[in-house]
């Protein structure tokens, strides 16, 4: 069964910032070093610290936990998963998706890579400069659906899509705030 299109906002959103970012990096950054293996199954998170895969990338999975972000979001959400088909040997992916089906969270990292701030707003729309405690170069896109910046040298994409009463922009903002601070 596919899922609705908004739970595939987030990730979309996501993908198309570590895209950017990783076209980014092409251009002018070093490339990090592939790889060992690609046997990354889908696999719940773990507690919440920054754990690393066995290639060096932090793992996505590893930064928020599902009482983390209901707690922000309001909503209940499964284990985040990291989908194979979505993992490179310089990125990472996680998504928490809620319980409902109706909504998603999505991590992604990139070391290495620079924050493509210009880039962003080319391909992906408006904008802005936003300020996240232990994050550079933070900015915000698709009206605050997605935050996009660098945690000690990595690249940090995160999206949210699902229904809310508020503005989603704040809660994107609050999540990422939390994935900065776990990940610096």
């Amino acid at each position: 069964m596919s899922r609705p299109a908004t739970t595939r906002g987030a990730a979309a959103i996501a993908l198309a910032l570590l895209a950017v970012g990783l076209l980014a990096g092409c251009a002018g950054a070093a490339e990090p070093s592939a790889a060992e293996g690609d046997d990354a199954a889908a696999a719940p998170a773990e507690d919440a610290g920054g754990a690393e895969s066995s290639d060096g990338i932090p793992d996505p999975c590893a930064l928020l936990s599902p009482d983390d972000i209901e707690s922000i979001t309001g909503f209940p959400v499964g284990e985040g998963l990291a989908d194979p088909e979505r993992q490179t040997d310089v990125s990472s992916l996680c998504e928490w998706t809620q319980t409902d089906d109706l909504g998603t969270v999505t991590v992604a990292l990139a070391p290495g890579y620079p924050v493509p701030y210009e880039e962003g707003e080319t391909r992906l729309g408006k904008t802005v400069a936003i300020e996240i405690p232990g994050a550079s170069e933070a900015y915000s896109v698709s009206d605050g659906l997605s935050v996009g910046m660098s945690v000690d040298g990595t690249y940090v994409a995160v999206a949210f899509s699902g229904a809310l009463d508020g503005s989603r922009g704040d809660v994107t903002v609050e999540l990422a705030t939390l994935v900065a601070e776990r990940l610096g």
